[in-house]
């Protein structure tokens, strides 16, 4: 089980969802098409983030709530943006 993460902690939870093409917004994707991929790994939003020069820490065998049998990885990053232009910012180095 991962712990809670809340906005005291002064970082972002950041699920490989939000930057899948293959998803509607409804089903969780959070950056525009345009900017989205196929099959985003946490890994690799990992690594996206770290060539921003944020602090990153990646809990691989972390399952997103509405998917708790399927583990994803997630990633916490450093809040230094709004969560939506660090997610831009992210997926523009995808």
């Amino acid at each position: 089980m991962f712990p809670m993460v809340s906005k005291r902690d002064g970082k972002i939870v950041v699920w490989p969802r939000y930057f899948d093409v293959e998803r509607t917004r409804k089903e969780g994707r959070r950056v525009p098409k345009d900017l989205a991929v196929r099959e985003p790994k946490a890994g690799i939003i990992a690594e996206a983030a770290k060539t921003l020069g944020l602090e990153v820490e990646l809990e691989r065998e972390a399952a997103h709530p509405t998917h708790w049998w399927k583990p994803e990885g997630r990633v916490l990053i450093e809040k230094k943006w709004t969560k939506e232009e660090t997610l831009k910012k992210i997926a523009g180095r995808l």
